[in-house]
């Protein structure tokens, strides 16, 4: 925590003087109570100290406030190092299949990619949805807030029914071929077959290859069948298992040509994370990026607890003067 006026402490000073005198000038202090009640004076000093205690912790947090308290919130780079990954996310109507049971694979495929940023703050991101066509929806940026407040945000649906796989990778190295980091990765994540788009994605990978990219391809689903929601003409859901086909040859065709030789697939939780995590190790964080610290003003918060403070404090005022009179 920092504070953007720490000479405002020195007010604390006078404050915790004035809170002493009153306690020693009310010392003693029981009131006039009716000569058939008892005097308890010492209910009525524990009684006076609390109710001052917190007229000064008003005064406290008011002063504390007004220092303007500041939070980091994060890091940001000001040299391009590091590693740099786009995400091409599938949302063709497919990704619906519950295989990750309760979750279906296009849910499960967006708590992975927010898991693994979480887990790799110091990086650039960019993200990539494709089905019919594609759209990159993020450029590469270091603000991984916004990048996952967009993820949560694409649906299925957004973009017509269809598979666009080399559309996807050529949007990627669109974001990507200018970055001078450590290494510049795309992670390819589908469950279909490339069946739309212009662009053929063996020529999109060698064009990813030319850049000095690596493409990391994700069959993400089983290719046994699978339970699918359906819905009725009368409004009702129900699931029947279907059989969705992934072109494996093909994504083995962009491992050998842009990625690592290796089609990686994921049919359950366990895989999926297994997947995201050999990534990881391919690519080890790098820790001497210099960037410089954001901060988050918090002085509202302590204005808010001084008026709740001072609401306990008349509450007790209150009492004090039930119990003298």
């Amino acid at each position: 925590m920092r504070f953007s006026y720490p000479l405002n402490f020195l007010l604390l000073i006078p404050a915790a003087g004035i809170f002493y005198l009153i306690i020693i000038l009310k010392r003693g202090k029981t009131g006039f109570p009716l000569s058939s009640i008892p005097v308890k004076p010492e209910k009525l000093n524990y009684l006076m100290f609390f109710k001052y205690l917190f007229l000064f912790l008003v005064l406290f947090l008011l002063i504390i406030g007004s220092t303007s308290p500041m939070v980091p919130i994060s890091k940001v780079p000001i040299e391009e190092k590091g590693h740099a990954f786009v995400f091409c996310l599938d949302i063709s109507s497919t990704m619906k299949a519950l295989d990750f049971a309760p979750q279906d694979r296009f849910f499960k495929a967006k708590e992975t990619i927010k898991e693994f940023i979480d887990n790799r703050k110091m990086n650039f991101y960019g993200l990539v949805i494709f089905a019919k066509y594609s759209l990159p929806i993020v450029p590469l940026t270091f603000d991984n807030n916004f990048l996952i407040q967009k993820l949560e945000s694409i649906q299925i649906g957004d973009i017509e029914d269809g598979t666009a796989i080399g559309n996807a990778i050529i949007n990627a190295v669109e974001l990507l071929k200018y970055f001078k980091g450590e290494s510049k990765n795309i992670i390819l994540i589908t469950d279909g077959i490339n069946n739309d788009g212009y662009i053929d994605p063996i020529f999109a990978v060698q064009v990813a290859k030319n850049y000095g990219m690596k493409v990391y391809p994700i069959a993400i689903g089983s290719d046994s069948p699978v339970n699918f929601p359906f819905v009725d003409s009368k409004g009702l859901s129900y699931t029947k298992k279907i059989k969705i086909s992934v072109d494996i040859a093909l994504l083995r065709q962009i491992a050998q040509i842009g990625g690592d030789g290796k089609v990686y697939t994921a049919t359950n939780s366990r895989e999926f994370d297994s997947i995201f995590k050999e990534i990881e190790k391919q690519n080890p964080i790098e820790l001497n990026i210099k960037s410089y610290i954001t901060y988050k003003s918090i002085d509202h918060l302590f204005y808010v607890l001084s008026v709740l403070t001072f609401i306990i404090f008349l509450f007790l005022e209150l009492f004090s003067i039930e119990v003298e009179y």
